[in-house]
C-alpha cells in the first residue's frame, strides 16, 4: 500500500501551460501531500525564484508558448545559489532529454507511482 502523505508539506512548482495537465498532476502530487503551485510560463517560474521563493522541487513542461522547459533549466541554473531539482514532466521519451541540465523526468500523463521513485532519489 502507498502511503498518501509520503513527502507531506514538500513544496513543489509545476509549470505547465494547460490548466487540464495541470489539474491532473495537482491531484496525483497532492494525493502524496505536496504543497503544489502552478505557473503557466518560463518568464513566471524564473521570476519566483529570483523574488526568493523556495521550493523542494520544480516540474515544468518542456513546450510553452514564448520558451521550452530546456532553455529554462539552464536559466535557473545559473542564478546565484540555486540548487532546487528541476524535472521535466513530457510526453516525449526520456531520451529526448539525455544530455540535458534535468535532474530527472517524468512521462505524461503523471502517474503516482513514478512520482515515488523519483521523488525518493531526488528528496533525500
Amino acid at each position: 500500500m502507498i502511503d498518501e502523505h509520503l513527502f507531506y508539506n514538500k513544496k513543489v512548482l509545476v509549470g505547465d501551460y494547460d490548466n487540464t495537465s495541470f489539474k491532473y498532476t495537482n491531484m496525483i502530487l497532492s494525493k502524496l501531500g505536496l504543497i503544489v503551485s502552478n505557473s503557466s510560463t518560463t518568464d513566471d517560474i524564473k521570476t519566483r525564484i529570483l523574488n526568493g521563493e523556495k521550493y523542494d522541487v520544480i516540474i515544468t513542461n518542456n513546450v510553452y508558448k514564448h520558451g521550452s522547459g530546456e532553455e529554462l533549466v539552464k536559466d535557473l541554473k545559473e542564478i546565484e545559489g540555486f540548487n532546487t531539482p528541476v524535472i521535466i514532466h513530457s510526453i516525449s521519451e526520456k531520451s529526448e532529454f539525455n544530455g540535458s541540465d534535468f535532474d530527472g523526468y517524468l512521462q505524461k500523463p503523471i502517474n503516482k507511482e513514478d512520482v515515488i521513485e523519483l521523488f525518493n532519489k531526488i528528496l533525500k
